[in-house]
């Protein structure tokens, strides 16, 4: 083996990969025991979820040591055209691809292998960002004389041309996965943004998107002639804070607008364009409904699931509900019911410090990143792993609507699991050699 080869093994966070491979297997394991029967009582079945989910882990991990024979400048090279192929494959499956549970957004190769290309589209995305992000000219924020000013109908705003690059670099695979149905990978899209935020994306962005997401739900519950006027208040307030800034008058006219179409639009698209499961959903989340045995049906499943666990659990394959298949999905997006009830309170407790060591783990390595490319990817990473990690606990024990999020690395899917092993070891790859880069 060559010194540079042996380099790059001993610079790999070992950290970082035994968190990995201990959540793939302790998944692995749990996947097992809600998918348990006696029908399928080997573990590698491969007729079963638990067998095919070994088949998927065999060929993660070789993907993953396949993806440590490239330079990491093969990943900055051909970003733009991996980004490029998965736009195809997504406008492709719209066309060609098959519904699965709602979302057509599948390529059904055989009755037991499917793929995904919206798992693929975060890490493309994050790829592709990284490129872009990571060159020494990019920046958020413009200078005031600056003439790289992203301008609309002539209005000046605060960020740049390459900044909101970044930001349609993002909304075109989420629009394309919207169309799919997939409400949920949809929103994982979001989490980009928080890694725009620690690159200078100025905070104003954050309070419109807030402000839109309340605009939305007031929109629902309220006559539209009270949210015209509470935004009218909010405008004035605005205009004697901001009147003075470069473009302000202009900036607050337009958002304005914006949020008037908004307004006008939430009724008509509540009605004619959501699904009743979607409108169903929303109505829970609001608090206007107990669907007790429809939207929320896995919600208040999973949550009984998990507090019939206790402090220590009932012990591995010995959760009742969970051979009982009291829990839809137990296998997929509510993985977490089935360590809550047979890992109790302490495992579900060191799950979820396992997770969250991982991604400061991961945020740490990428601050110690001597390349701008190598840091924003690893900003990225960490923001998919806590957005999918926050919103998944958060359905299964009722604190976030129900929108078919996966837990990383732990729940059933196999373009999930290559999805988070290409964003995970690309990482690790770019780190180990880390240290062979000049500043």
């Amino acid at each position: 083996m060559s010194s540079r080869n042996q380099n790059i093994i001993g610079n790999i966070d070992w950290w970082l990969m035994a968190g990995y491979l201990f959540l793939v297997f302790f998944g692995w394991i749990n996947i097992y025991s809600a998918s348990y029967s006696d029908e399928h009582s080997s573990i590698f079945d491969l007729s079963a979820e638990q067998g095919k989910q070994f088949m998927w882990i065999c060929i993660s991990l070789g993907l993953g040591f396949f993806l440590f024979l490239f330079d990491t400048k093969f990943f900055q090279a051909f970003s733009f055209f991996i980004y490029g192929s998965v736009l195809v494959s997504l406008v492709l499956v719209l066309i060609f691809g098959q519904t699965v549970a709602g979302n057509k957004s599948w390529f059904v190769i055989t009755s037991s292998i499917k793929i995904q290309p919206s798992e693929f589209a975060k890490f493309a995305t994050a790829l592709v960002l990284a490129r872009v992000m990571g060159d020494n000219k990019f920046s958020f924020t413009p200078s005031i004389s600056s003439d790289n000013r992203f301008k609309f109908l002539g209005i000046p705003f605060h960020i740049t041309k390459n900044g909101m690059l970044a930001i349609i670099l993002v909304l075109i695979p989420a629009a394309l996965i919207l169309l799919e149905n997939d409400t949920g990978t949809t929103l994982v899209f979001l989490s980009f943004f928080l890694a725009f935020f620690r690159f200078g994306l100025n905070w104003i962005f954050f309070i419109v998107g807030v402000i839109s997401v309340v605009v939305f739900f007031t929109s629902i519950l309220y006559p539209v002639g009270f949210v015209l006027t509470a935004l009218a208040l909010i405008g004035l307030i605005a205009f004697f804070f901001m009147r003075n800034l470069i473009g302000g008058w202009k900036i607050i006219v337009l958002l304005l607008l914006f949020f008037t179409g908004l307004t006008l639009a939430v009724k008509p698209i509540y009605n004619h364009v959501l699904k009743e499961h979607h409108r169903k959903r929303i109505m829970v989340l609001l608090g206007q409904e107990k669907d007790m045995k429809g939207s929320g049906w896995n919600v208040n499943n999973s949550k009984m699931a998990i507090g019939s666990g206790g402090v220590l659990g009932k012990g591995y394959l010995k959760g009742s509900l969970t051979k009982l298949k009291y829990v839809p999905k137990q296998h997929t997006d509510f993985i977490f019911s089935t360590v809550g009830e047979e890992w109790g309170f302490v495992g579900s407790a060191g799950i979820i410090l396992i997770y969250l060591f991982f991604i400061i783990r991961l945020i740490a390595a990428a601050e110690r990143q001597r390349s701008m490319f190598n840091k924003v990817y690893g900003y990225i990473v960490a923001c998919i792993m806590f957005f999918h990690f926050f919103m998944n606990i958060g359905t299964a024990v009722g604190l976030a609507p129900a929108v078919g999020i996966p837990l990383p690395l732990l729940s059933y899917g196999g373009s999930s699991l290559m999805g988070f092993t290409l964003l995970i070891w690309v990482f690790l790859k770019l780190d180990s050699q880390n240290l062979q880069i000049l500043r």
